[in-house]
């Protein structure tokens, strides 16, 4: 029940996050997105069944906000889920350093697969402000990591 409510309560927040703070903190271009570093958290502290149902949640919800084809969302966020508990699966202690570069190149992997559902019209650019984005991911990631690791431990939660 715990897992349940820390899901809910994450995933609400970075929708707030999401669409309230968002908009207003970009740099250089690069806007950060809240629901994916949540998700990607999560996926760091949950089973990979779990970090599914919650990829799956949060590209669903991400995918109404926004108002555009669901399965790019939902399908971008359940694999990095699923490879953020992959990760944390492999016996690798996940850090602070580690977790920001890990943030980060899933924020960059959901960036590449999202662009083979909407291919951009400059792929160059896409490709610079997506790498500037997941950077920022990451370092905005931190925070929310280490609460998660607080609040669940060292082990892997359950669904």
């Amino acid at each position: 029940m715990k897992v349940l409510i820390v899901c809910v309560v994450t995933i609400y927040l970075m929708t707030i996050a999401q669409l309230a703070l968002a908009p207003r903190i970009v740099i250089g271009g690069a806007e950060p997105d809240f629901m994916l570093i949540g998700s990607i958290c999560l996926g760091f502290v949950l089973s990979r069944i779990g970090s599914i149902y919650t990829g799956f949640t949060v590209g669903l919800v991400q995918g109404v906000l926004v108002g555009a084809n669901l399965s790019q969302f939902v399908v971008t966020r359940m694999l990095t889920c699923y490879f953020a508990a992959r990760m944390n699966e492999s016996e690798i202690e996940i850090g602070p350093l580690l977790g920001i570069l890990a943030v980060a190149l899933l924020s960059f992997l959901a960036s590449v697969i999202f662009m083979f559902f909407s291919p951009p019209a400059s792929i160059g650019a896409y490709l610079s402000a997506s790498f500037f984005a997941a950077l920022y991911n990451g370092l905005l990631a931190l925070p929310l990591l280490a609460t998660l690791r607080a609040v669940f431990g060292r082990r892997t939660a359950g669904v």
